[in-house]
């Protein structure tokens, strides 16, 4: 099935309801399940931002139930980071990395998203500058 815009909306809605009241039978993280399952059997291109933002929300839907250690949160946020070069997904991508101690490849993708993040958003910059010192410190530590 195609992914179109209103379709993404209705996912977006269910993801956002569901990271701030996270319901019994039905974690996040089994959301974000099923919605990669069938992000995953869908035609639509990886490239094309309804895709690749479903696979954002899923990845902060695995970030809500699993915390910030989730190897599927860092999946989906790498994959989801690759086909749209979104600065955010980026920024998300690279603290999941850290959390789980990949220093290195966090350092790598800081440098791509610091091309993509406009010198006039001095939030965005103050984020990836945390991080950059976040990285400078891990990887000082673990040496």
């Amino acid at each position: 099935e195609v992914i179109g815009p209103d379709l993404l909306n209705a996912i977006r809605n269910v993801a956002e309801i569901a990271i701030a009241r996270p319901c019994t039978n039905l974690p996040p993280s089994h959301l974000a399940d099923r919605l990669v399952a069938w992000l995953d059997r869908s035609p639509t291109s990886e490239s094309l931002l309804t895709k690749w933002h479903a696979r954002y929300l899923a990845a902060r839907l695995y970030l809500a139930g699993e915390g910030s250690a989730s190897s599927k949160a860092l999946e989906q946020a790498k994959a989801s980071w690759h086909a749209g070069q979104d600065p955010a997904v980026g920024a998300m991508t690279i603290n999941l990395m850290i959390s789980r101690g990949h220093y290195a490849e966090a350092a790598h993708l800081l440098r791509e998203v610091e091309q993509k993040v406009p010198a006039s958003d001095r939030q965005g910059r103050q984020i990836l500058r945390t991080y950059a010192e976040a990285i400078e410190n891990g990887t000082r530590t673990s040496r």
